[in-house]
């Protein structure tokens, strides 16, 4: 988009970003199967191993999560690169490469996920204690508690991957200041749509063993998709940033 073009671009609202992503998985179909398919056969495998440990904590245990980590963060990364830079196919080797790129999402994902647990302790605790005289429901109103404080800020500074995943320095402070006034949307869009949907499913198909399987498929699926959610968010509160912050005459 040109800079003289910036200043006709929409707010950013929730039916739009959807409805802009959907456009792009029904256009994209075959890009998106061809660029994904070995990333998430390869997670697919991991997460059948993982299914069937059994609660097994030995050595397949952390190579099964270390495996999984890879292979989801680079899913993750060539989600966000085709997304907003329309990254090419590429052979199977490419698609399995670990880049510098990799190693920064990983790290801040872990800084992300140890400020999570900074948040999540005290106020865990806080409300365990004022709910303590309610059994077997005070755990779970502090549970529900906690977790809107955690999905609000996870949403608002997960805004930093896609800039990582196309080489942009990024932090925490510049993810939180784009996503100023649209936190709660982004709380819908990141945490609490993709969540209400691993919920549904799960519950619709992990009561039966063989449908874990399809439960494995499906959670790709939406895992995709809320990559590429973030991706289009990204692109947009970028754009707005860059309107807000051009002088205005008069």
């Amino acid at each position: 988009m040109d800079d003289e073009n910036l200043e006709r671009i929409e707010p950013f609202s929730v039916k739009l970003v959807l409805s802009e992503t959907l456009a792009f998985c029904s256009v994209n179909k075959a890009y998106l199967f061809d660029s994904l398919k070995y990333l998430c056969l390869g997670v697919l495998v991991i997460d059948l191993f993982n299914l069937f440990r059994f609660g097994s904590f030995g050595l397949d245990f952390f190579v099964g999560g270390i495996l999984a980590i890879y292979l989801k963060t680079l899913l993750a990364v060539k989600c966000h690169r085709m997304f907003l830079l329309n990254d090419p196919v590429g052979a199977i080797k490419d698609n399995f490469l670990w880049k510098k790129r990799d190693t920064e999402f990983v790290v801040y994902g872990l800084m992300l996920g140890l400020l999570m647990f900074i948040i999540f302790f005290p106020i865990m605790t806080f409300f365990s204690i004022q709910t303590s005289g309610l059994e077997t429901i005070g755990p779970g109103i502090a549970y529900k508690s906690v977790m809107i404080p955690i999905g609000y800020t996870w949403a608002r500074l997960s805004l930093m991957f896609p800039a990582i995943a196309i080489d942009k320095k990024e932090d925490f402070s510049n993810a939180w200041m784009i996503s100023k006034g649209n936190g709660w949307k982004l709380f819908f869009l990141i945490y609490l749509l993709p969540g209400g949907f691993r919920l549904l499913s799960g519950t619709l198909l992990s009561s039966f063993f063989i449908f874990n399987w399809i439960l494995s498929v499906v959670g790709n699926v939406i895992f995709i998709f809320e990559v590429l959610v973030l991706s289009n968010s990204y692109r947009h509160l970028s754009r707005i940033k860059k309107v807000s912050a051009v002088p205005q005459e008069g």
